[in-house]
């Protein structure tokens, strides 16, 4: 190695010594690791004013490279393998030199962080500006519309782009709006992040701002037409519309929907049959049909919930349609039947029935009943409530409410669907809806408790609706659907199940009264509600249970019974709401029907609930007459039974 191939001149005064043996000098450059020499470019610095060591002097394996004194490294050659090995000692000299270099670097930076703070306690002092919210620039507004991290994100985002697309200086910006408009119907199709609930979200608020009064009487005939008229594909939509006589806003606007989520086959291949294509001639994968099919009801569902088909003027033909798409969704799939179903109870809400009773009847008999219900025969009426689901059961209660009471309907729905005749019938279907699990329930048994009940004239809770048949039904859904197959005591139905106790379990704290609907029954209902058989099999069976499967003793740290902390919670709401009613009679119900179905229930289950029930908790407060006299009542009710 030549030194003077070192272009450092630092260096140079020590490499200098290593030229006169080129195999320790390859065995020092190559062993010695980059701090090491920047120690010796650093001591060499310092020591410049010694002279090397004479280039013609003999440095031999067994002497030191660098005297000891002068640096910290030393090569020795005593190793096992031949080649000096590396020893660092450390010298004073550097590490006094390093001490200096931290102590002037952090006087400097304590010299700048005190500025700083000079700097920040200014500004502090000063005034702050107040300052507008800037808006989000229009092309980012799409991306936003998809964060999941918050709904807040994607309603600002919503915000700025309906503000430049309609409330601009200039008026309304069709252009844009037209492109937005584009947008939102496919971004509804899209399953990245919150796509769908922001885009259908924001698409609901574009078209009820679009449609509103107060931008159609400021000077355009029609804003939604004027921005159809930027989209070259509603423009071919409503030309081949025309020969139809359908080429209004509204129908435009439904088929450029239908056509961005195509689902259904439009073109046939001759050499594969039935293979389905989009709009574009491209093949549709299964994956990209599902979300389709999906885009189509948050895109039906944000129309809907915009309020438009309810405005006046709007076309009955565009809702029959709507309804028709629904019906069509529910058919396409089995997972696509509930939310559809779902979908089409909020379409008929969405409709004034006083105002537009009507159009309720032309949807009712001329769609939803031809299509949805299919009923062929009209003699064997008990064999077709057979083949109902629960997805049809509930279309077909909410569509016989009180609110359309004065609607005439055409058969099936002519007669009452839910009797005490049919109801065994339809029990099983009911008893289906088990595949739901907790927390959520199926759409057909909020159907049915707003079918059975009404609000009350105290507000807050609901009551049975005044019939003699709806006693007997509340007890046939107990007996039939509660008892028979959910809890798997009835001879055709299969064993219980934690799916099936758990819908069993929220049907009884409904009708107990502790679930947000607040339905209050009657006294003499609750012992047929918390019959022996339900008390038994859903509380004190699963509160009792052990710990690890087929254990009668749990072990220390074992698993608990997947369903013990729902139904303690519901035990608990139940107590909690009982015992602030006022109604002796009521607690004694309650009471009466856990101790009935165990005399020790307290003691099995380990909880308070007949004590809460019957004031037999001491607290060490003082009870006030009224609370004496309301437990002395109690009391003599409990000796009585």
């Amino acid at each position: 190695i030549n030194p003077k191939r070192i272009t450092n001149p630092l260096l140079q005064s020590r490499c200098t010594v290593c030229t006169h043996n080129s195999n320790i000098a390859i065995r020092y450059f190559t062993s010695i690791a980059y701090a090491t020499c920047k120690t010796m470019a650093r001591k060499a610095k310092k020591k410049v004013e010694e002279p090397p060591p004479a280039e013609d002097g003999d440095v031999t394996e067994e002497e030191s490279v660098l005297d000891g004194d002068d640096g910290d490294v030393q090569i020795d050659s005593d190793s096992e393998d031949g080649a000096p090995d590396i020893v660092d000692k450390g010298s004073g000299d550097e590490d006094e030199g390093d001490a200096v270099e931290e102590s002037k670097k952090a006087a400097n930076g304590g010299e700048k962080k005190s500025k700083k703070k000079d700097k920040e306690g200014t500004k502090k002092n000063q005034p702050k500006k107040k300052t507008e919210a800037t808006m989000i620039p229009f092309m980012d507004t799409f991306y936003q519309l998809s964060s999941e991290d918050s709904t807040k994100d994607r309603s600002v985002a919503a915000r700025d782009l309906i503000r430049h697309c309609f409330l601009t200086e200039q008026g309304v910006n069709h252009k844009d709006a037209a492109y937005a408009l584009t947008r939102l119907m496919n971004g509804v199709c899209t399953g990245r992040a919150a796509s769908r609930q922001g885009f259908a979200s924001c698409l609901s608020s574009f078209l009820r701002v679009a449609y509103s009064s107060s931008l159609n009487d400021s000077g355009d005939v029609n804003v939604m037409e004027g921005i159809l008229k930027e989209d070259d594909y509603a423009l071919q939509l409503k030309q081949n519309m025309k020969d139809d006589g359908l080429s209004n806003t509204a129908m435009v606007v439904r088929q450029k929907l239908l056509a961005t989520t195509q689902i259904l086959a439009t073109e046939k291949s001759n050499e594969k049959k039935g293979q389905t294509k989009n709009r574009y001639g491209g093949k549709v994968k299964g994956i990209e049909e599902r979300d389709h099919a999906f885009g189509r009801l948050f895109g039906i569902l944000a129309i809907v919930r915009s309020g438009i088909l309810g405005s006046k003027g709007f076309p009955s033909e565009v809702i029959e349609s709507y309804t028709k798409d629904l019906i069509d969704l529910y058919h396409y799939k089995p997972w696509m039947r509930e939310p559809s179903a779902h979908a089409v109870v909020e379409l008929m809400t969405s409709l004034d029935a006083q105002s537009n009773p009507d159009l309720i009847a032309t949807i009712t008999n001329n769609v939803i009943v031809p299509t949805l219900f299919l009923s062929k025969s009209k003699d064997d009426r008990a064999s077709w409530l057979k083949t109902l689901t629960a997805e049809q059961i509930a279309v077909g209660i909410h569509l016989q409410q009180p609110i359309y009471g004065d609607i005439k309907k055409d058969y099936p729905l002519d007669e009452p669907l839910v009797t005490v005749e049919s109801f065994p019938a339809l029990s099983e279907a009911l008893a289906s809806t088990s595949s739901v699990v907790h927390p959520r329930c199926h759409l057909v048994w909020s159907s049915l408790w707003i079918y059975l009940t009404e609000e009350a004239k105290t507000q807050g809770y609901r009551q049975l609706r005044s019939s003699e048949e709806f006693p007997l039904l509340i007890e046939m859904v107990i007996k039939h659907v509660v008892v028979d197959r959910l809890l798997g005591k009835g001879d055709e139905s299969a064993g219980p199940t934690n799916e099936r106790r758990s819908l069993a379990l929220q049907i009884v704290c409904v009708l107990s009264g502790s679930s947000d609907l607040n339905i209050l029954l009657p006294s003499s209902l609750i012992g047929s509600v918390l019959c022996p058989d339900v008390v038994t099999r859903v509380f004190v069976n699963v509160l009792c249970a052990g710990g690890g499967m087929e254990k009668k003793k749990p072990k220390k740290g074992a698993a608990e019974h997947h369903l013990k902390p729902l139904t303690f919670q519901v035990l608990s709401d139940l107590i909690n709401h009982c015992c602030e009613d006022i109604d002796i009679e009521r607690r004694m119900a309650f009471a009466k029907a856990f101790l009935l179905a165990e005399p020790r229930f307290d003691t099995k289950t380990k909880t308070l609930a007949v004590s809460s029930l019957l004031m037999l908790q001491d607290d060490g407060a003082e009870m006030s007459d009224e609370s004496e006299s309301k437990r002395a009542t109690l009391w003599q009710h409990y000796l009585s039974f």
